[in-house]
Formats: structure tokens, sequence, C-alpha cells
């Protein structure tokens, strides 16, 4: 019967474990939980910040007058505007298992196609994809920062 319960006590110990570094479970419909996309308007707005760390960016401008963003994937999605500010900002929930990383979170930000004005973009690893309407018709900012 003892042993019986120190195998019990086992299992009970490694889903715990499992739970707490693997998070299987997405708490998406809770209602504090992370939400998978978030806009705001881009009346108004100067500065376009964008920080995504371990996530597969894209910018796509298109006719639009806000600023939305989307993420696909596990990760945490933030967009906020501070004045002439706003900021988007992905964190890349990193899953371990054995020796691989799955990173599979992608981040889309669709903007204006008329914005032209100042953007900052800080990407740690990952990718980003940001161009015009066309190689003729170029996005045109008046800065442009790039931190990679």
């Amino acid at each position: 019967m003892k042993r019986f319960f120190v195998i019990l006590l086992g299992i009970i110990g490694f889903i715990g474990l499992y739970i707490i570094f693997l998070n299987p479970i997405n708490f998406s419909w809770w209602p504090l939980g992370n939400q998978r996309t978030q806009s705001v308007t881009s009346e108004g707005i100067e500065m376009i910040e964008i920080d995504a760390s371990g996530v597969s960016t894209t910018i796509i401008p298109e006719s639009r007058e806000d600023l939305k963003a989307d993420l696909d994937g596990k990760g945490k999605l933030i967009v906020k505007q501070h004045g002439d500010k706003v900021k988007v900002s992905a964190k890349q929930k990193w899953k371990w298992l054995g020796w691989l990383f799955h990173n599979k979170a992608r981040l889309n930000i669709y903007i204006p196609e008329d914005y032209d004005r100042n953007m900052a973009i800080n990407l740690g690893s990952g990718n980003l994809n940001f161009s015009g309407l066309s190689k003729n018709e170029p996005m045109k900012l008046d800065e442009l920062i790039l931190d990679i």
C-alpha cells in the first residue's frame, strides 16, 4: 500500500511539472487572458514602436484607418497607445521538448498604407518582412529605426 502511494505521488509530481514547464493549456478563453488580435486608431500617431522577440513578424500596409496586430501561435501580444506613440510588443513562449525548441509564433501588423511618419523596430531572433504596396510604390517614412 505504501508503495502504491509513492508511485501515485511520483505520477502526480510528473504531471505537475509537465503542466508548469510545457504549459499545454491555453487560457485564451479566460477573460483576463491574452488577446490574439488588438487594434488602435492611427489618427494622430507619430511613432510606431515594434518589439518582436523570437516571433516571425510581417508588417503589412493596407487601406485602413487603424493599426491592427494579430498573433498566431503561443505568446503574449500587447498593443498600447501612449499619446502620439503606439507600442506593439510580442513575446514568444518557448516550449522545451527534450532538446528541441519550437518557435512557430507569427505576428502580423497591419498599418495604414498612407502612414508616413516614424517607426522603430526592435527584433530579437525571428524574421521581419516589411515592404510597400509594390516595388514601384515603396513605403515612405520620415524615420525608420531598426535594431536587430
